[in-house]
């Protein structure tokens, strides 16, 4: 396992894995020049936030192409339709996520199909093309 960026609870997270006898790789921050080869080289990704406004790693891992599992909180929840493109945990439930961890480990056709989807959702709605056509359309309409 590998985890990407920094956080107030790093440092009880990698004594807790140390502890537990898990190999965690814990990076630390990365340049965003890096954060396509951890996106190329993961199995899967996992967004635990608490809080989230628009999650721009979470739709990182949508264009990769990865699975998803993220905390049912707002932000993340817009974004994740349970079964469809990932899978929803709800936050503080650590066995509900490891139970989501291993569905998708154990189903890889699934997997790879939320994936899929994750992707095409990207591409729908997040196409940098579109992004400015909708946002002209909506200056236009406050000019008039």
């Amino acid at each position: 396992m590998t985890v990407v960026g920094e956080g107030e609870r790093r440092r009880a997270l990698e004594r807790l894995a140390g502890d537990l006898k898990v190999a965690v790789e814990f990076v630390g921050a990365v340049p965003n020049r890096d954060l396509p080869r951890y996106y190329l080289s993961a199995d899967l990704f996992v967004l635990p936030s608490r809080i989230e406004g628009h999650p721009k790693a979470l739709l990182e891992a949508f264009a990769a192409a990865l699975p998803c599992i993220g905390a049912r909180v707002e932000g993340i929840a817009g974004l994740i339709e349970n079964g469809k493109n990932g899978l929803l945990f709800d936050p503080g439930e650590p066995t509900e996520l490891a139970d989501r961890i291993r569905s998708l480990r154990a189903e890889p056709a699934l997997a790879e199909e939320m994936g899929l989807e994750a992707r095409r959702l990207v591409e729908d709605k997040f196409d940098l093309e579109k992004l400015l056509a909708r946002e002209l359309e909506l200056l236009l309409g406050v000019a008039r």
